[in-house]
């Protein structure tokens, strides 16, 4: 594949802010005259031309965007809170007395009324939870400064060691479920042994047709790594937004769970009958309480609207870091060569776009992806139905929810970049990706395969290692020794996981990025990195670049890429 980089004479820094173009050809940044192939073109534009070129708009008084949904989500959060400051301030006393065995098991302490409400099982708990947390509370600090500490290893070692990282992960895929298969030998299981056997050996001819993609994915990683390593602020700028996320969400699901103790105490409507000793049973004649608390019904509404908000608030986090990244990783790609670095310029312009005109868009995403959500779970459950067609039905809304979720992906890259309304930025960014979109999926399976196998195996190792430290440190009955320890060594490997996934998931949002400035090079003709144009032409684009065209005023461009035609 070859690429091109036009160097132009009186070029003019006020050419489009947007790439992609909307005419039927797309400009090379407002040139008059192509005098031919030359070095990068960056290397040797200001900012304010990089503007034009990039179609990043630097502009801090960006038009505001798509501010109906930013009022929705304040309406929202209001809404929540005053319903959760309601439930707090009309709390029934009495809601103590459904936590006491005793007085559950008498008849006597229920009014006659109907209930629609679940059972309150009450049994003594065998862990005490005050000692527990004594016990594992120096684990669980250690385990957050661990998961840190590993992240930061994570993108150390995807900047230097990507191709041995990304090898392990491929022979990984491979003995994986060789290892299982002989485990099912050796124990007489001969259909599993087949089945991990055959699924072995799928992933290794797999693994064998993609090895040609082996170094370019490597690259990937590594270009990556690089970018977020010579922006380090984004750490903890991203890490201080998921912050506030929870600042958010905990207080709210606290106004939540008090909201439950409006409500009163009524009979067990799956009591059959009374026992010996006025012991009340269920129909199998299993002991149950007989009496339960029932919540007054607009709780039930309340939680909906909570758990929904919650997830959009979540979301709205997600977007914002996603729209951070590629801001800041956007304006390192366009950085003029021989500039001194961004420092925090570019961190304070993209948290400033993020919450300043484009909240609203990122708003609007992070409530596409709230619906996704729902909608994935509910895909989830109809997958796990006996139904065939409940079954298909739901695989195809999988593969759809999917394609949903990518797509608002690069929306919010192309918000960040050129400051956009969510839809119209994600009709530019379709278009751009129809034209650019690399068509062979080996090359976006491997990134997010190795470094999540990265993150699982570090967060089963320091799992496993808490289990072991915990089971020679507590006191006590080996049987309740090893069932904290267990729940120990599952909360230090969820606390890990979620870490190092954190510093995974930024590199991946930098892969994005680089790609969609990339693609933008390739629409403009232009070579801003030459490595990173190595990385990404090891691999055929979807079309070529269309003819050179001499507009009629004068300006030359390249033609919409011709249909079918493939690029070698």
């Amino acid at each position: 594949m070859s690429s091109y980089a036009g160097k132009t004479k009186g070029e003019d820094s006020s050419g489009p802010s947007s790439y992609g173009g909307n005419g039927p050809y797309a400009p090379l940044s407002g040139s008059s005259e192509v005098v031919g192939e030359s070095a990068p073109l960056l290397a040797t534009i200001t900012m304010s031309t990089a503007s034009s070129v990039a179609g990043f708009n630097y502009d801090a008084n960006r038009p505001a965007q798509d501010r109906m949904w930013s009022w929705v989500f304040a309406v929202c959060f209001i809404v929540c809170v005053s319903m959760g400051i309601h439930g707090a301030t009309n709390v029934n006393p009495r809601y103590r007395d459904a936590f006491t065995k005793d007085f559950m098991s008498d008849p006597a302490n229920c009014p006659a009324e109907p209930s629609r409400r679940m059972l309150i099982e009450n049994e003594p708990p065998q862990i005490d939870p005050h000692v527990f947390g004594k016990a594992a509370a120096a684990a669980l600090v250690a385990s957050s400064a661990a998961s840190v500490a590993l992240g930061l290893m994570l993108v150390k070692a995807a900047e230097r060691n990507a191709h041995a990282m990304l090898n392990f992960a491929a022979g990984t895929q491979v003995a994986l479920p060789a290892f299982a298969a002989v485990l099912n030998l050796i124990a007489g299981n001969v259909v599993g042994a087949v089945i991990f056997g055959l699924f072995a050996l799928f992933m290794g001819w797999l693994m064998n047709r993609w090895r040609h993609f082996f170094d370019l994915c490597a690259r990937l990683i590594s270009v990556a790594a690089t970018a977020l390593t010579n922006n380090p602020m984004l750490v903890p700028v991203v890490l201080l937004l998921k912050l506030g996320g929870l600042l958010v969400v905990l207080p709210m699901i606290t106004l939540m769970v008090v909201s439950l103790t409006n409500g009163h105490i009524v009979p067990n409507p799956y009591v059959d009958s009374s026992g010996t000793g006025g012991v009340c049973q269920n129909a199998e004649g299993t002991d149950v309480p007989c009496c339960m608390w029932e919540v007054k019904p607009w709780v039930n509404a309340y939680f909906a609207l909570g758990s929904i908000f919650c997830l959009w608030t979540m979301m709205i986090v997600f977007e914002m870091r996603t729209f951070v990244t590629a801001s800041v990783a956007t304006q390192w790609y366009y950085q003029p060569v021989g500039s001194p670095p961004l420092g925090n310029s570019a961190i304070t312009r993209a948290v400033g776009h993020a919450f300043g005109p484009s909240f609203g868009s990122v708003t609007y995403g992070g409530l596409i992806l709230t619906w996704v959500q729902i909608m994935k779970d509910a895909a989830n459950k109809m997958q796990r139905e006996r139904n065939i067609f409940s079954i298909l039905l739901g695989c195809i809304m999988a593969c759809l929810l999917e394609l949903i979720e990518f797509l608002t992906k690069f929306a919010t890259i192309r918000c960040a970049v050129t400051g956009e309304a969510f839809c119209e930025a994600a009709r530019n960014a379709t278009d751009l990706l129809k034209r650019n979109l690399l068509p062979t999926v080996g090359v976006w399976y491997f990134p997010p395969m190795v470094l999540g196998l990265f993150s699982f195996i570090l967060s089963v190792v320091c799992a496993v290692a808490t289990f072991f430290v915990a089971r020679f440190s507590f006191e006590g009955e080996l049987s309740l020794v090893l069932t904290e320890s267990i729940l120990l060594a599952f909360f230090v490997f969820f606390i890990v996981l979620v870490g190092v996934s954190f510093f995974a998931n930024l590199l991946l949002s930098v892969v994005d990025a680089v790609f969609m400035c990339y693609a933008t090079d390739k629409d403009r003709s232009v070579v801003t990195h030459v490595e990173i144009h190595d990385v990404f032409q090891a691999v055929p684009m979807s079309t070529m670049p269309g003819p050179v065209i001499s507009q009629p005023d004068g300006e030359i461009g390249y033609g919409r890429p011709v249909e079918g035609e493939r690029a070698v």
